[in-house]
């Protein structure tokens, strides 16, 4: 994504914090994924897919997993966690189609992850990425916040790539 992507961006991001707020508590404002988008860093990925000129998806990656909750030989194997994920509220069901996104975008890198991995707040969503998305559930652990987050994870060749 580059600077001419912050409309769409903070647009989207607006829009499922908002639906979030309705839903159920929402754990994060996307302040954080906006200043990405504005400041770019070395070390964290931010990725869109675009559908028909529409942003209906935006996320992170970063290398190698938060320390919060995976133990040291989790957090020695080459691995992306997914830091951060927004997706268009009026478009349901993305998981799966965004679990795609992120082995595709893996695969095709020069030196690609064994694993990817995220840490979830909201059961309903890591019941979700389990059932429906292929992700396996690995721990559960309380982040730094003290949030209980379900730790789940898939192997890259899982994702059909690699």
């Amino acid at each position: 994504m580059t600077n001419s992507d912050w409309d769409p961006l903070a647009d989207l991001v607006h829009r499922r914090t908002d639906h979030e707020k309705r839903i159920r508590t929402a754990t994060t404002d996307g302040s954080s994924l906006l200043r990405l988008a504005a400041d770019p860093q070395p070390d964290i990925q931010l990725i869109g897919r675009w559908e028909d000129d529409q942003l209906v998806g935006a996320l992170t990656l970063a290398e190698g997993p938060d320390a919060a909750g995976w133990n040291a030989d989790e957090r020695a194997e080459p691995s992306w966690m997914v830091r951060q994920a927004f997706t268009d509220p009026e478009r349901t069901r993305l998981g799966r189609l965004a679990t795609l996104w992120i082995g595709d975008y893996a695969a095709r890198q020069i030196t690609p992850p064994l694993w990817i991995r995220c840490a979830v707040p909201e059961p309903e969503v890591a019941w979700y990425l389990e059932r429906d998305c292929g992700w396996t559930l690995v721990w559960k652990a309380r982040d730094k916040v003290g949030y209980l987050n379900s730790l789940l994870q898939q192997m890259l060749r899982d994702l059909g790539q690699g």
